[in-house]
């Protein structure tokens, strides 16, 4: 807790505050020297001595001092690093897949909510979007067992997402169910070669079809 007289130039110019948040600190600070402000309750992130990012909860106000003619400024700040840190987590396991980490049915739901919206006010800015399912992967599961699904499902999200455009987005929406959210089509010609690419990843990561091909070699050489 720190108290200031109004001449005071308060806290530092934010020479420790995160510079994306150096302006809402400044913003603050200067409206309450100023008197535009009575109270202020912001949250910003600092860098601590330890040179590690901290959130804190910083609020501010004026009083006057019984035999003092000048407003004083107290400061009040608060480490909330733990409680953005879990607010964090909690947003991510709101939007994101548990077992592949990618966007879930509600994120993908929503991003294809504001690619609408574009397009409606830009028609120039187009979008599609490419459902993926995998027909044999209950053939996965019955045969090599849930792991080798689950190991199939994260390895298939990996080459999808790394093969995307920067922009693109691909979702699991449950199952063996992908979908991705392509934007700002130029062509149909770029979308098809798309599609093609991701099949292809896809075919490749089919453990399905590794062991049909071991067997094969396997009765091959049997039969020499």
């Amino acid at each position: 807790m720190e108290s200031r007289p109004r001449s005071s130039p308060g806290p530092s110019s934010g020479r420790s505050a995160h510079p994306d948040d150096v302006g809402s600190l400044q913003r603050e600070i200067h409206g309450l020297l100023l008197g535009s402000l009575t109270t202020s309750s912001v949250e910003l992130r600092f860098r601590h001595a330890d040179d590690h990012e901290v959130w804190v909860s910083l609020n501010a106000s004026f009083f006057s001092e019984v035999e003092s003619k000048q407003r004083c400024l107290i400061l009040q700040i608060q480490d909330i690093s733990a409680r953005r840190q879990a607010e964090s987590r909690l947003q991510h396991i709101a939007y994101h897949d548990g077992l592949t980490g990618l966007p879930n049915r509600g994120q993908f739901l929503e991003q294809l909510s504001r690619s609408i919206a574009v397009t409606k006010r830009h028609p120039q800015r187009r979008f599609a979007v490419l459902f993926l399912d995998f027909d044999r992967f209950k053939l996965i599961n019955d045969t090599l067992g849930h792991r080798v699904g689950d190991e199939f499902l994260v390895t298939v999200a990996r080459r999808l997402h790394a093969n995307l455009r920067p922009g693109d987005l691909v979702a699991r929406l449950g199952g063996d169910e992908f979908a991705v959210l392509v934007r700002d089509v130029q062509s149909d010609g770029e979308l098809i070669g798309l599609a093609n690419r991701l099949q292809a990843i896809i075919k490749r990561a089919d453990p399905s079809c590794r062991v049909r091909r071991d067997r094969q070699r396997e009765h091959r050489h049997h039969d020499q």
